[in-house]
């Protein structure tokens, strides 16, 4: 059901939530987890709630999305969201920080791979695949600007 809510042509992301949230009761461990969380923090993402996609987002970023995830798009849109997320949050609390640092850059280092020239598919010009990569590193660059990494003082 999750998939017909999410539908982009014709989205029913409450439904979408209360469909996970009935899965989650249902089945709270699952071989299907990693699609969950996906589902999750996209449907988090898709109704503009950052602080929400953080908290999915922190199981998923801790343990590395691309270890647990094939889906080069699927590891995008993740990253994306939790980098993003990061940014659109007035106060977000220390974990949620850590999450969003963390995704944003696991999102640096994947995008040379993700834009690899052998990825772009036909009918992108090159223009526009680069400028979607340079679109996605700002939104990382932003993410890091906003909270750098604090530098250990050796006093």
């Amino acid at each position: 059901m999750v998939m017909k809510d999410i539908d982009p042509k014709e989205p029913n992301l409450a439904q979408a939530l209360s469909d996970l949230s009935a899965w989650s009761q249902k089945f709270p461990r699952s071989s299907f987890a990693n699609d969950r969380a996906y589902f999750y923090i996209h449907v988090y993402n898709r109704m503009n709630r950052p602080d929400q996609v953080l908290d999915a987002a922190a199981p998923v970023v801790n343990a590395g999305v691309r270890t647990n995830y094939n889906d080069p798009q699927q590891v995008l849109q993740i990253l994306v969201a939790a980098s993003s997320g990061l940014s659109r949050l007035r106060t977000p609390t220390a974990e949620q920080r850590s999450t969003g640092t963390r995704a944003a850059r696991e999102l640096r280092a994947f995008l040379p791979e993700y834009f690899a020239q052998d990825r772009k598919p036909d009918g992108v010009s090159s223009s526009a695949w680069t400028g979607a990569r340079q679109q996605l590193e700002d939104v990382a660059r932003e993410a890091l600007a906003r909270y750098p990494a604090r530098v250990a003082s050796s006093h």
